[in-house]
């Protein structure tokens, strides 16, 4: 092997071993951490790989994303992981989540056009699959 066929392997595994995907978060709290990340980042991308999809259409997928986008320019306030309100249901009309959600991450942003100081918010179904968690969105395809 020359020096330089030498020099190109290793600089394509140092371009490797930096590109390895972060693993899916397993807990809640490891979703409420990447879910923080991702928004700080202004990732779609790492927001998007927090979505448990299952067989949602595109355009679907695409509007989600485009209105948590929509919250990037504000500052997280608080991220936790709660209950499931009681009035929860697994479908609505003929929207259905993918698998059963388990809990419901509450976001709340900081709000400093506001004179009250009132905090904005959203908040997400979440539950465990296959030994990670997920952030669940209702559909009417699912799998």
């Amino acid at each position: 092997m020359t020096k330089k066929s030498l020099i190109g392997l290793l600089f394509v595994f140092a371009l490797l071993a930096g590109c390895a995907p972060e693993p899916h978060p397993s807990t809640y709290a490891d979703l409420v951490k990447a879910y923080r990340a991702a928004h700080q980042a202004k990732s779609i991308g790492g927001i998007d790989r927090l979505i448990y999809w299952g067989s949602m259409p595109q355009k679907d997928k695409d509007r989600i994303l485009r209105g948590i986008a929509a919250s990037f320019d504000k500052t997280i306030s608080t991220a936790e992981i709660g209950d499931l309100e009681s009035d929860f249901t697994m479908q609505s009309g003929t929207y259905i989540f993918p698998f059963q959600p388990e809990k419901t991450l509450r976001v709340s942003f900081e709000n400093p056009g506001n004179k009250g100081g009132q905090l904005v918010g959203t908040e997400y179904s979440v539950g465990l699959k296959d030994g990670m968690a997920w952030i669940l969105y209702r559909s009417e395809d699912v799998e």
